[in-house]
């Protein structure tokens, strides 16, 4: 919105602007999912480093990568330690 528009309405005044609006235009057909599917060989490198799936899948492939890491080093410590032969 425009500041120069006029003042902004409150959040209240919005939600109850959203109940009246119909969930789907005439003749529209309902879909799985609000966001269009993309096909990722077609997104070029900065593209992909601006969207949010990117960042999701980054994020969670370090911190399993790192927690799988941590319990490998946890289990070999503890292997060094019961190996009484000390074949490890």
């Amino acid at each position: 919105m425009n500041i120069l528009q006029g003042p902004m309405p409150s959040i209240a005044e919005r939600a109850e602007s959203d109940l009246n609006l119909p969930l789907l235009a005439e003749g529209q057909e309902q879909s799985s999912g609000s966001r269009q599917p993309c096909n990722p060989t077609e997104l070029t490198p900065i593209q992909c480093l601006r969207s949010a799936d990117f960042w999701m899948l980054f994020v969670i492939n370090g911190l399993c990568s790192g927690a799988g890491l941590t319990l490998l080093n946890n289990v070999s410590q503890q292997v060094i330690l019961r190996c009484p032969c000390g074949l490890y």
